[in-house]
């Protein structure tokens, strides 16, 4: 090429490139003239233009030549979001944040594929202003107008009243102007809901298929005595409760509120589905959880909820069965493990969220556990036994094990580890309580008198699920509200003085928490006999509260920790 036609092509370019400058500015000067034909009443608008006019020009010319690559705040570095989200929560901490402000961090959240828990770690140096300077200007930039944009939305202050936070951007004099004309042109062009709607994520059409579980299963976050003392205030008879990996969710005043483990922030959430009682939804266990998830049922809709991103979606509307006098039955006893959901109605039935596979598996158990790829659970059968002198009919409770998916029969386990047989009239067994461990399935039966003057009688077995062993404990006397705490039965014992008391499921070895958590009523004590007869109508157990590891003893007002 000759020395000629070289100057001949830079013209050419930079001709070409005038262009290119001019045609991307000219619909933003385009805005300007309509405006300056509205009348004087835009004078601010048309200033905010200007300015951003003059700015667009100057970058529009850096895109142009390469001189700059143009940012969004996905390009920041995972440290650099981080550090945002590290600084806008400082900010919460002094000046509390309101609706628009919480709802503006959870979208970004969402658009930056951040999680709560990474924003909620503590930064090592502890020095902002030490950090970014650390960071280029352009990367800054974006910082800084994103907390500009967060703090805008307090609409009782301007960003003036912030200038101790913004002093400590490195870079700030150089695009402080700027970014504060651009916000308040956004603001007066779309209203103040463009900062926090602005974060909308592009969807590739070939795959648009939302996913409803998470596969990875998250540690849960220990719950604080802090956390724990929340609960509690506001839990003054409330015994229901779920933990997630990062919050607690409970009724509360027909409101269901989660509570956040870390920041310990309270909201009210699912309020948009209209339940008629909360209470209700828990007790029959319509609620359920996995990581920080929440399945809800609500009359025949399963709906998803994610508490980090505060998403709703109904994903499953359930085929409604009704019983001889066509009512409906209720559906109930919800399990969620990762992508399989179990629920109670008439029968139990299987969902699977990954294929949208739904098996309904005939037969009927609310005592059923979802571990791995099976459901164990306790049949009971009736049928005929024969002594030398007898027949009876006996109650047989046993073990049984159904592979999700399978078309075979549940295959039994363990077979009679429980038995009620009619001749012996002073006794009738029920399971008063069940639970999980590990590879053990832990069932306490109760006993119930028939004769006047038997006692209630409490007896826990021990199902190894792994090899179908078998071990049972007699409880000394009665206990009431049993629950479990990893490998503790946690429980009130009636039968010296009222007692709460955490048995390991294991090894059986008893320890004594609280002391005198009951009474007996002393007008009643001299009718004995009677007392014998019907001990629920005269002992008075008091309900304790626990969430977690924690105890809240009422009678002593303090909370205990049950693993010391």
């Amino acid at each position: 090429m000759s020395k000629k036609d070289f100057n001949k092509g830079t013209k050419l370019g930079i001709k070409l490139s005038e262009d290119i400058v001019k045609s991307n500015t000219e619909s933003i000067k385009k805005i300007n003239e309509t405006i300056q034909e509205i009348g004087n009443n835009t004078y601010n608008i048309k200033e905010l233009i200007n300015s951003v006019i003059k700015t667009q020009e100057e970058n529009d010319i850096e895109k142009l030549f390469g001189i700059v690559k143009t940012l969004d705040s996905k390009d920041l570095e995972k440290e650099e979001k981080l550090i945002l989200f590290q600084i806008l929560n400082e900010i919460g901490k002094i000046y509390e944040p309101n609706e628009n402000q919480k709802k503006f961090k959870l979208k970004l959240l969402k658009y930056l594929s951040i999680t709560v828990n990474e924003t909620l770690e503590k930064n090592q140096i502890n020095n902002f202003k030490t950090i970014l300077e650390n960071i280029e200007k352009k990367e800054e930039k974006i910082i800084y107008k994103l907390i500009c944009e967060y703090l805008y939305l307090d609409k009782y202050n301007s960003l003036e009243d912030y200038e101790d936070i913004l002093s400590i951007f490195h870079y700030s004099h150089y695009f402080k102007k700027d970014i504060e004309n651009e916000i308040k042109l956004k603001i007066q062009l779309f209203g103040t809901e463009i900062l926090c709607e602005q974060f909308i994520e592009s969807k590739k059409i070939e795959n648009n298929k939302k996913v409803y579980y998470e596969k990875e299963k998250k540690e849960n976050i220990e719950i604080s005595e802090e956390c724990a003392s929340i609960f509690f205030g506001d839990n003054k008879k409330n015994e229901y409760y779920i933990e997630t990996s990062s919050f607690i969710i409970y009724p509360f005043v027909n409101k269901i509120i989660s509570l956040n483990k870390i920041t310990l922030e309270k909201l009210e959430i699912l309020s948009s589905l209209k339940i008629i009682s909360t209470d209700i939804l828990f007790k029959y266990k319509k609620i359920a959880s996995y990581n920080d998830i929440l399945y809800v049922i609500i009359e025949n809709d399963l709906y998803y909820y994610n508490l980090n991103e505060s998403e709703e979606k109904l994903i499953l509307r359930i085929t409604k069965k009704y019983n001889s006098n066509n009512v409906k039955y209720d559906i109930e006893n919800l399990t969620v493990k990762k992508e399989k959901i179990i629920f109670k109605n008439r029968d139990l039935v299987y969902y699977n969220l990954e294929n949208n596979e739904n098996i309904t598996i005939n037969f009927i158990s609310s005592n059923y556990f979802l571990k791995d790829n099976f459901i164990y659970f306790i049949s009971k059968e009736s049928k005929e036994e024969k002594t030398l002198f007898l027949s009876s009919d006996t109650d047989i409770f046993s073990l049984k094990k159904y592979t999700l998916g399978s078309k075979l029969s549940p295959t039994k386990l363990i077979d009679s580890f429980m038995k009620n047989t009619s001749y012996i009239y002073d006794s009738y067994k029920s399971i008063y309580f069940s639970s999980l461990f590990e590879d053990n399935i832990c069932i306490i039966s109760k006993d119930d008198a028939v004769f006047p003057l038997s006692l209630l009688k409490y007896e826990k077995y021990i199902l190894n699920i792994k090899n179908n062993s078998i071990k049972d404990f007699k409880f000394s006397g009665r206990i009431s509200q049993v629950e479990q705490y990893k490998n503790f039965l946690i429980y009130n014992n009636h039968s010296d003085g009222f007692k709460i008391q955490k048995h390991n499921i294991l090894t059986d070895k008893v320890l004594t928490l609280i002391e005198n958590y009951g009474r007996i009523k002393k007008e009643d004590v001299e009718i004995f006999t009677e007392r014998l007869a019907t001990p629920e109508f005269f002992d008075r157990p008091i309900k304790y509260k626990r969430i977690g590891k924690w105890i809240f003893d009422e009678i002593n007002n303090k909370i205990i920790d049950i693993e010391k």
